[in-house]
C-alpha cells in the first residue's frame, strides 16, 4: 500500500518568489513609514497633535504677546509726541516770560511775539490732531473718558480709566459744603488821614513778598486800584477791598485750605493786630460731597473719588461760579462715557486713558486777572497778559508731565510686565506641544509598524497559497 508522505520546504522557484515578494513589502513598509512621518510634518504638529484645549491656549497667548507688542509701540509712539510738545510748552514759556517784564514797549514786536505764540499753538493743536497708531488717534480726546454735569455750579473735569460708564440717569452728585478763599478782615478803619499820613501794607504768599505804601493826594478808589495793580504785578494772587465801614478785606484767588497768605501794617489794626505784626489770613474751605453715594475728597472746588471705589472711582468735578450763590445742599448728576484704550483679553482688559492736548484743553481752571480760560486763549500783548500766560503754560506743563509719568507707569509696569509672563508661560508651553508630537509620531509609527508586519505576514501566507500546487507535486513519493 502506497503511503502519502510529504516533505517540508519549498521549491526553488517558490523560495525566490517570497523573497521577491518580501522585498517589495520592505519597499512599502519603508515608504508608509515616510509618508506618515511626512505627513505629520507637512501638516503641522501643533494642529494635528496638541488637544484643542493646549492648542487653544498656545493660539491665545501668541494672539496676546502680539497685540501686547503692538500696545508698546503705541504708548511709545504716544510719548514721542508728549515729549514734543513738551519742547513747545517752552518756547510758549519763553515768550510769556519776555512780555511779562514789560520791558518791550514796541507794539510792533509785542504784536510779533504774539504770532510766534499763535504759531506755535497750532503746532500744539497740530500734534493733538495727526498723532496716531494705524487708524487710532492718540492725542485728540478720543480715547478718554467723556463727561457730562447737570446741575448749577458743576462742571465735568475728568476721569480714569478706572472709572465706568454712567447709567442713563447718570451718577447722583450731592454737594453738601461750598468751597471757599482764606481770607483776612482788618480790625480798623482806613481813614482819609492814615491815607493821608502814608499808611503802609506787607503782603506775603508762599515765597512772594510785596511792601505797599500809600500815597498822599489820593482817594480810596485810587488806593485800591493802585494796590491790586501792584499785587497782580508782582504776581501775588490777592485782592483787596474796602468793605462800607472802611475796613479792609483780603481775599485769596484760590479756593480751599491750602492756598493762604501773611499781611502786617504800620497802624495796629488796618491789617496786623499789632504794628509791624505779622497776621495770618483765615483758612479756607475744601468742597465736600459725595458721588453716587461714595464720599469723595475734596480740594478746594475740585472734588475727587480716589481709585478703589467701585464705579465712580477717579471722578473729578469742580464748582464753579460765586460760592455765596451756592444753596445747600446742591443737587445734581453726572454722566459719563468711557472710551479708553483697551489692551491684553477682552475678559481682563487693562485700560489707559488718553487726554486730549490740544490748546484748548491745557491749562484749563487757572485762576488768573487776564480771564484766560486756557492756551488757546493766551495774549501776550501786554505784561499782565505775559504773567497770566505763564501761570496756565506752568500748569499746562504739569498736566503733560502728568500724562507721561502715567503712560510711562502703565508701559514699564503694566504691558511690559504682562508680557514678560506670557512669554514665559508660551516658553513652557511649546516643549510640552513638541513633546506630544514626537510621542504622537512614535506611537503613528508603531501602530503602521503593527499594520505592515500583519500584512506580511498575510502577504506570505498568501505567497504560499499561491505557490501550493507546484509544491505538492514535488512533495509527493
Amino acid at each position: 500500500m502506497n503511503s502519502l508522505n510529504i516533505r517540508g520546504g519549498l521549491s526553488p522557484l517558490g523560495a525566490f518568489q517570497q523573497q521577491q515578494q518580501r522585498k517589495r513589502d520592505e519597499n512599502r513598509h519603508a515608504k508608509r513609514l515616510q509618508r506618515e512621518t511626512a505627513g505629520s510634518h507637512q501638516d503641522g504638529p501643533v494642529s494635528l497633535v496638541i488637544p484643542p484645549r493646549l492648542q487653544a491656549q498656545v493660539a491665545g497667548l501668541t494672539r496676546i504677546i502680539v497685540d501686547g507688542e503692538a500696545g508698546i509701540s503705541l504708548i511709545q509712539t504716544a510719548e514721542a509726541a508728549l515729549h514734543e510738545l513738551l519742547r513747545l510748552l517752552e518756547q510758549l514759556q519763553k515768550l510769556a516770560g519776555y512780555a511779562s517784564t514789560g520791558m518791550e514797549n514796541n507794539l510792533v514786536l509785542r504784536n510779533a511775539d504774539q504770532r510766534e505764540l499763535e504759531n506755535v499753538l497750532l503746532n500744539i493743536d497740530h500734534i493733538s490732531e495727526v498723532t496716531s497708531y494705524g487708524p487710532e488717534k492718540l492725542l485728540d480726546g478720543s480715547h478718554e473718558v467723556h463727561g457730562v454735569a447737570q446741575g448749577e455750579y458743576l462742571e465735568f473735569v475728568s476721569a480714569t480709566a478706572e472709572t465706568q460708564t454712567a447709567p442713563v440717569s447718570g451718577y447722583d452728585v450731592v454737594i453738601t459744603r461750598a468751597p471757599a478763599p482764606s481770607t483776612l478782615l482788618g480790625l480798623q478803619p482806613l481813614t482819609r488821614e492814615l491815607l493821608q499820613a502814608g499808611e503802609q501794607l506787607w503782603f506775603r504768599e508762599k515765597q512772594k513778598q510785596h511792601r505797599f505804601r500809600a500815597q498822599q493826594d489820593e482817594d480810596h478808589q485810587q488806593f485800591l486800584k493802585r494796590l491790586n495793580y501792584e499785587l497782580q504785578r508782582v504776581g501775588l494772587p490777592l485782592n483787596v477791598k474796602l468793605q462800607a465801614d472802611q475796613l479792609l478785606e483780603v481775599e485769596h484767588q484760590y479756593w480751599g485750605s491750602e492756598p493762604t497768605f501773611e499781611v502786617a501794617s504800620s497802624t495796629a489794626g488796618i491789617l496786623g493786630s499789632k504794628q509791624g505784626t505779622v497776621r495770618k489770613a483765615n483758612p479756607g474751605i475744601n468742597v465736600a460731597g459725595q458721588i453716587d453715594g461714595v464720599e469723595a475728597v475734596g480740594k478746594g472746588p475740585f472734588l475727587h473719588v480716589p481709585t478703589g471705589y467701585g464705579r465712580v472711582s477717579g471722578i473729578c468735578l469742580r464748582i464753579n461760579g460765586q460760592t455765596p450763590q451756592v444753596q445747600l445742599p446742591l443737587h445734581g448728576s453726572v454722566s459719563l462715557f468711557q472710551n479708553a484704550l483697551r489692551f491684553g483679553s477682552h475678559a481682563a482688559p487693562l485700560r489707559l486713558n488718553m487726554r486730549s492736548v490740544c490748546s484748548a484743553d491745557l491749562g484749563r481752571h487757572v485762576p488768573n486777572h487776564s480771564g484766560f480760560e486756557n492756551l488757546s486763549h493766551l495774549n501776550i500783548t501786554t505784561a499782565q497778559g505775559g504773567k497770566d500766560a505763564l501761570l496756565l503754560i506752568e500748569q499746562a506743563k504739569q498736566e503733560i508731565y502728568d500724562q507721561l509719568e502715567e503712560v510711562g507707569s502703565f508701559r514699564t509696569r503694566r504691558l511690559q510686565g504682562q508680557l514678560v509672563q506670557l512669554r514665559e508661560k508660551h516658553t513652557k508651553l511649546v516643549p510640552e506641544a513638541e513633546q506630544l508630537n514626537n510621542e504622537h509620531q512614535a506611537h503613528a509609527a508603531a501602530i503602521a509598524t503593527s499594520k505592515l508586519m500583519q500584512e506580511d505576514q498575510m502577504s506570505g501566507l498568501q505567497a504560499q497559497a499561491s505557490h501550493s500546487p507546484t509544491s505538492l507535486q514535488s512533495l509527493l513519493d
